[in-house]
């Protein structure tokens, strides 16, 4: 998946020291329609929080970040103490996708958006790092989970120094690691694991006990605090059960019935079997995962949402949650013809139903070229451009084919730019 940001106006002064000043000669990029509109995009949502705890953040759109306790380090490794201010860009609509110039585009074809979020932790104005094997989630509520809807890390390009000059490379998009984007799914199939898919060696097989282990930990965080307790976690399955308990401090697992795999009553730590465990002593937290179900101690059951998608990232910056449309056919290369309109026209082809837009590139005066469209599908159009001392912008419903024509009849004459950033909006809605 490639989304490409475009930096704003650059600039470049050349000083020379001779006997007599010499003049100040200025580059500057020109300044697009697209880097105005930048100005409207959305802007960070900032909170304080102590990095020592667990963070959970709501946005105002409803999705919820959630950090672990100590997760973030500065740049030479050591752990951060004390409060962090948290900023999160949101981008949840159309609107604000064409003012942030985060197009849904895809090497696939267009993408259905659950969300695009651009998080950054700072601490006295220095951002920090995630610490190594840390990961954060995005929960984001929905009506259905679609199972193809997954999450993707931006990892932006490192920065050089070349003949004493510095270069970026390119950035790239990569998938977050778990398939499963919802817990209840998540859950289930590490206990699935656990049972029908153990290795024969007690160090891998300890390997999948972690990951239920961590996994487990999060969802009965949210019910109760797990800081300094001694917790067992029982993943149940039909009539037979594994269970997971720190003791002293230390991870180790009891199995019951594993068809003969594994001896009964053994317990494993770090990265070995240790020896026979005669008893697991009381801990302060009893749970029970179930399917969809976690049961604290004898309090009612607590059932997670099935369609609350939840996805994990491991890097700060721009992190997406998205799916593929692709309930139609492709179509490549489509035209779209705009009679008489040049190189500072913008053409955007929205998905409303998808929560989705991808731009168009011009390939002469008058053609546009949108890479991959659903065959068959009706596209809203939206065309606007700075005209004179004015703009000009419309909408128009085209049935997705090889050549289209957009007529000209639909773009209305705006007076300045907030009018431009207003209709927008409002043909987005």
């Amino acid at each position: 998946m490639r989304r490409q940001l475009l930096t704003g106006a650059t600039i470049l002064l050349i000083l020379a020291s001779c006997k007599k000043p010499d003049p100040i000669y200025t580059t500057i990029k020109e300044v697009t329609l697209e880097d105005q509109l930048r100005n409207y995009s959305p802007t960070p949502q900032t909170n304080l929080a102590n990095a020592e705890e667990v963070i959970r953040i709501k946005t105002e759109a409803g999705n919820k970040v959630n950090f672990p306790s100590n997760a973030f380090i500065d740049a030479s490794g050591n752990p951060i103490k004390g409060n962090v201010e948290v900023s999160i860009t949101e981008i949840t609509n159309i609107g604000d996708m064409i003012l942030s110039g985060m197009m849904t585009n895809s090497d696939e074809g267009p993408l259905s958006s659950q969300g695009e979020f651009n998080i950054s932790v700072a601490q006295n104005g220095i951002e920090v790092e995630l610490a190594d094997g840390v990961t954060f989630t995005i929960e984001n509520p929905n009506e259905t989970a679609d199972s193809s809807t997954f999450g993707w890390d931006w990892v932006p390009g490192i920065v050089s120094i070349i003949d004493g000059g510095e270069v970026q490379s390119a950035g790239f998009w990569t998938r977050t690691p778990f398939d499963e984007n919802n817990d209840c799914d998540r859950l289930e199939n590490l206990v699935k694991e656990l049972y029908f898919g153990a290795p024969t060696n007690y160090p891998e097989y300890w390997k999948q006990i972690k990951e239920f282990r961590d996994e487990a930990l999060i969802q009965v965080d949210k019910l109760e605090s797990t800081e300094n307790q001694a917790i067992s976690l029982v993943a149940r399955l039909d009539s037979t059960q594994i269970a997971c308990n720190n003791i002293n401090s230390e991870w180790g697992y009891y199995q019951n019935s594993m068809g003969g795999q594994f001896p009964n009553n053994t317990i494993a730590s770090g990265d070995q079997a240790i020896s026979a465990l005669n008893g697991f002593g009381t801990p302060d937290i009893n749970a029970v995962i179930e399917g969809c179900k976690i049961t604290l101690d004898n309090n009612p059951p607590h059932f997670m949402d099935p369609n609350l998608l939840v996805l994990e990232f491991n890097n700060l910056s721009w992190c997406n949650i998205d799916a593929l449309i692709n309930q139609y056919g492709s179509l490549n290369n489509c035209e779209i013809k705009i009679e008489g309109l040049g190189k500072n026209t913008y053409v955007k082809c929205l998905f409303p139903q998808f929560n989705g837009a991808t731009g168009c590139s011009i390939k002469e005066e008058g053609i546009f070229i949108a890479n991959k469209l659903p065959n068959g599908m009706d596209i809203n159009f939206l065309v606007y451009f700075k005209d004179g001392d004015s703009f000009k912008c419309g909408i128009q419903t085209i049935t997705a084919a090889s050549n289209m024509t957009f007529d000209k009849a639909n773009l209305k004459t705006l007076n300045s730019l907030d009018e431009l950033v207003e209709e927008i909006k409002k043909l987005t809605e």
